[in-house]
């Protein structure tokens, strides 16, 4: 199934860069109509430009002899070729009805009585083009439709580039999946690059954000991310920069000046489309990438801003490129009047508003104002880009592109109404931490979601049903679990809900609430490939990992060495998952909970927290170790190094942490380059 998604989309791509403009039947057609049009022919043209050639038969003589003379000068079979030909010119007299028989009638009736070539004389007679001047047009048309041509094929290896890349990634997954990987990494060779280029920060930081202005901040792609995005734009520019085949006459440009801004602008247009699917693509949820790959869907998402920007790149280039060739041909003006122009200069203003309006600081801080606004300036840059090119081709990429967003859209309605609407119960635990408890229908048994995935929840409240936001979940087998923080937006809701109901009940901090399910999303990691797994987890962080040790220790696997660490500020979190904590009691599971802020404070506690915080400390003490302060994870990764076999480390938790035992599980791996250290990470960013 997978396969043949991905062979589906290789073939859209294909068709939407199928069609080609540089043959010699159509450079022919267009070469000789360009020549005899500017003569001065004994007829009075109508209002079609081309109305002379199309109606006046010594000129449709003259035009059918040109053509035969380009074909047969280039050693074609003129015949088959002469036929082809009628395709572009039916099109160009398309309200004359000029038939094939009355173009292949003028092409013999004509060579009876044809005249030399008179450019300054009334002409009522059919003219012979000459052999020189015929063959520096023609290569005139060459020379831009090639252009044309190699746009394409160029928009097409951005998405071949994009391809591999992808197919290279499902192919280290599929490693990852048949324990290949451990024994690609027994080699200093390979760890090496893992170590240096693979798995380490860009700077330091990756899942943290990064400041540097007060407007411009955001999440800095990993080092091999930063590889992949540098590589996709060295291509793009090197494909926009090169492959230009300059026609010296000048014939069909007024210098070559105006030429290279026509080529560059029609180069940088066609580049930019071809940017259209990858965007759509890795942005969607239902996204068969993430199954394929195993990536993230901050990497996915990371790639959709990426891949956008070089695209309003490659905007701006076309844009600059075009306004100069309109003024430097004075067809400015002119072209401000063409709907097609105005729409081309609407989609630029869009897209560079919508750039903006992409910082990292508005989304952070205004998040449901910017999803709308960002949804609804995408759809008015695609609408103008549709207008703009509606009447000059290149369509199809954005049709590819619509068509990957209906069936992403058709396939999460699919989702959410497979698992129907269920009744959650809803828990408050300290003061803003809510548990969100989904009973599975009897019906619905089956549905299952694998350690580390999540799932996008709708609640079915008034204020916020058509809200929908990511959570990992826990799958018990008979219910789903999910705990979050109340912050702004919907999860506020929510939390004001349960506040609400308890005030008119006597089951306090608790409700009940109608909820659909979208998912289950993302991929799970092959834990159960490793004789030794060490988790580090912290925070909000804590569910994959947990769901993870759960499976683990309910397997028949019991050699595995397997020490879970958790580092939390307060001990609401391990509160809202003690039900699945107390799972571990009778496991192979070292547990070991790092309590980084030793008692609760005034502007964060409440009685209720104080409450749950003084009774989970005991239904843990006789299976787990605490400890105060945060955890050394250098120590933490050495101590399980020590144990034989593969190791796998996964982590999940605060930003910071993510990125420091991402870093420091680099470190090691260089340092133990003949020692088989999976590194894997669940950190999600929304």
């Amino acid at each position: 199934m997978m396969i043949s998604v991905v062979v589906l989309c290789w073939n859209l791509v294909v068709v939407a860069a199928a069609v080609r403009h540089d043959r010699l039947e159509v450079n022919a057609v267009q070469a000789c109509a360009s020549m005899l049009n500017k003569l001065s022919w004994d007829f009075e043209p109508g209002l079609n430009y081309f109305s002379t050639l199309c109606e006046y038969e010594p000129a449709l003589g003259s035009w059918s002899i040109c053509v035969s003379d380009v074909l047969d000068d280039s050693g074609l079979a003129v015949d088959e070729y002469f036929n082809k030909s009628f395709e572009t010119v039916g099109s160009i007299c398309s309200s004359f009805n000029v038939s094939l028989e009355q173009y292949t009638e003028s092409l013999h009736n004509a060579s009876r009585y044809l005249q030399p070539f008179d450019r300054h004389s009334t002409l009522h007679h059919p003219v012979s083009v000459d052999k020189t001047l015929r063959t520096r047009v023609v290569n005139a048309f060459h020379c831009f439709t090639g252009n044309l041509d190699r746009s394409d094929d160029y928009s097409v290896v951005l998405c071949a580039y994009v391809g591999i890349v992808l197919l290279i990634c499902a192919c280290f997954r599929f490693f990852d999946l048949t324990a290949i990987n451990a024994y690609l990494f027994r080699y200093k060779f390979m760890n090496y690059i893992r170590g240096y280029v693979a798995l380490p920060t860009l700077n330091g930081t990756h899942s943290a954000e990064y400041k540097s202005w007060w407007c411009l901040s955001g999440l800095l792609p990993s080092r091999l991310e930063t590889c992949h995005i540098a590589c996709f734009f060295l291509l793009n520019i090197v494909l926009l920069s090169t492959g230009y085949e300059v026609d010296h006459y000048n014939v069909l440009f007024d210098g070559k000046l105006v030429q290279l801004c026509r080529y560059v602008g029609d180069r940088s247009g066609i580049l930019a489309i071809a940017h259209f699917p990858l965007i759509i693509l890795f942005s969607t949820r239902s996204n068969f990438v993430e199954c394929l790959t195993g990536f993230k869907y901050s990497t996915l998402i990371a790639l959709h801003k990426w891949i956008g920007r070089i695209m309003v790149f490659d905007v701006l280039v076309h844009s600059i490129a075009y306004t100069a060739y309109a003024l430097l041909t004075h067809s400015f003006l002119m072209s401000m009047g063409e709907w097609y122009f105005r729409f081309g200069v609407l989609a630029t203003l869009v897209l560079v508003l919508l750039s903006f309006w992409s910082l990292g600081y508005i989304r952070k801080n205004h998040y449901e104002v910017f999803l709308y606004l960002h949804i609804f300036m995408a759809v008015a840059f695609f609408f103008s880009c549709w207008k703009h090119i509606q009447s000059i081709g290149w369509t199809n990429w954005i049709y590819i592109s619509l068509a990957i967003w209906i069936f992403e859209r058709l396939i999460r309605i699919i989702r959410i109404l497979h698992f129907g609407v269920a009744t959650a119960n809803i828990q408050l635990i300290g003061k803003d931490l809510l548990r969100v408890t989904i009973p599975k229908k009897s019906q619905f048994m089956k549905w299952r979601a694998l350690p580390g995935q999540y799932v996008f929840l709708h609640f079915m409240d008034p204020m916020i049903f058509w809200q929908s936001h990511p959570f990992t979940v826990i799958d018990s087998g008979d219910e789903l679990v999910v705990v979050l923080r109340a912050k702004k937006g919907a999860t506020n809701v929510v939390l004001k809900r349960v506040i609400e109901a308890t005030q008119n009940s006597s089951d306090k901090f608790f409700t009940k609430m109608k909820v659909c399910v979208e998912g289950p999303y993302g991929t799970t990691s092959p834990l159960h490939l490793f004789n030794n797994v060490l988790f580090l987890c912290g925070g909000s962080g804590l569910p994959g990992p947990l769901a993870h040790a759960i499976e683990l220790s309910k397997s028949l696997k019991h050699k595995v060495v397997i020490d879970m660490v958790i580092a939390v500020r307060s001990l609401d979190i391990l509160e809202a998952y003690i039900n699945e904590l107390l799972e571990l009691q009778r496991s192979q599971v070292h547990l070991q909970i790092f309590v980084t802020r030793s008692a609760p404070t005034a502007q964060y506690g409440s009685i209720s927290s104080n409450i749950h915080e003084q009774a989970v400390v005991p239904r843990l003490k006789p299976f787990a170790t605490f400890h105060v302060g945060r955890p050394d994870l250098q120590s933490l990764i050495n101590n399980s190094l020590s144990q034989n076999g593969p190791l796998a480390i996964l982590t999940c938790g605060p930003p910071v942490f993510v990125d420091k035992a991402r870093d420091i599980t680099a470190s090691t791996i260089v340092k133990n380059p003949t020692r088989v250290i999976e590194y894997f990470e669940e950190y999600q960013c929304w």
